[in-house]
Order: C-alpha cells, then sequence, then structure tokens
C-alpha cells in the first residue's frame, strides 16, 4: 500500500499526458498563470512550464487571486505577496482568507474582520465568534457573527431579494442556497423584504 508521504504530483494536460512531471510533495490549481507547489515541506509558485517563479520559502501558500496570494511565511501568521513574490501585506493574521471583491476576511486575537490589499482594517477586527474562513464577500455583502454559534448577514441576499435569517445560516456556492437550523433548504424556507 502507498502512503500519502511517497506520492508525487504534477500536471496534466486535456489529453491526460504529464505537462509537468510528478515530483511536488503537493500542489494546488493554476491561477493567474501560477500554481503553489510544495517540496522538501516548503512551499512556492512555478509558472505553466513547471519552471519556478518564487523557489520554496513559505510554510503554506494559496493559489493566487487578483494578483495577490496568501502564504505563511512561517510562525504559524499569514499575509500576502504580490505576483513578482514580494510580501505586500506583512504575516501578522492568525488565519485568513483569499481576496473577494477587494477585501479579505482575517482573523487575529480572537475576532476577526476584513483587509483590503494593503492590510489596513476596513471593517475593524471586531466580529466575534466561530469563523470558517468561507465568508468572502459576494455581490457586495458577507456573512457575519456578532455572537458565537449565532450567525445571520450583515446585509444578506438571496439572487436580488433580501432576506432575513435567524439562527444558524450556511452558505454554498454556485446558485447559492441557505440552511436554517431546522435543516430546511432553499430559498421557499425564509421570507424576502
Amino acid at each position: 500500500m502507498r502512503s500519502h508521504a511517497t506520492w508525487r504530483y504534477g500536471y496534466i494536460d486535456p489529453t491526460g499526458a504529464f505537462a509537468i512531471p510528478p515530483q511536488f510533495e503537493g500542489g494546488g490549481p493554476f491561477k493567474e498563470d501560477k500554481a503553489p507547489v510544495r517540496l522538501l515541506g516548503r512551499w512556492g509558485y512555478i509558472n505553466k512550464t513547471g519552471k519556478w517563479a518564487f523557489e520554496a520559502r513559505f510554510a503554506g501558500a494559496m493559489p493566487f487571486h487578483k494578483g495577490l496570494a496568501l502564504v505563511n511565511l512561517g510562525g504559524g501568521r499569514w499575509g500576502y505577496i504580490d505576483k513578482t513574490g514580494h510580501v505586500v501585506v506583512r504575516s501578522q493574521f492568525d488565519k485568513a482568507e483569499s481576496f473577494s471583491e477587494g477585501l479579505a476576511c482575517v482573523w487575529t486575537g480572537g475576532k476577526y474582520g476584513y483587509v483590503n490589499g494593503t492590510g489596513t482594517f476596513v471593517i475593524p477586527s471586531k466580529l466575534e465568534g466561530f469563523m470558517e474562513l468561507d465568508y468572502p464577500f459576494k455581490e457586495g455583502l458577507a456573512l457575519a457573527s456578532l455572537a458565537e454559534n449565532r450567525y445571520g448577514y450583515k446585509a444578506t441576499y438571496l439572487g436580488e431579494k433580501k432576506v432575513l435569517t435567524v439562527g444558524a445560516a450556511y452558505q454554498m456556492e454556485s446558485d447559492v442556497t441557505y440552511v436554517d437550523t431546522d435543516e430546511r433548504y432553499g430559498k421557499e424556507d425564509y421570507q424576502a423584504w
């Protein structure tokens, strides 16, 4: 039986042939012509020819999104680099998410908020509660929590209508599905105004 520790990853083309031979301990999808890959326990980025865009120097790395990528330089803190590999937001967050609509959700000191591309808090780190780091801004709105296990939307949407959710709510992407604490699904369970 093979263990994951001995697996090597590469990238295939649409015919199934390896365009970049298996050589990495892990990897992520190509976005903006670069992909995060792990080699010798460190993460870096390669281009579509398999050459290093920036050598493996990160403790963690996520795909690029709108010119920025989330990286962990070590010590368990996350920050952001630009497409040249330069740190543009120093590693200062306990947890963080990729940017969406110009803002990124970050977690620090037991609270979360939203920063812009320079790392400046646009929405201060004051929102409390459990954070799964899946609260990006979409269509100008983001899921937020004011207290542990009491979820709601700061401003919420269901298509083009605002909806009110009470209790727990979960968001699943594509066509946006909401689930309430009684596990009822779909827009028919919510009253729009």
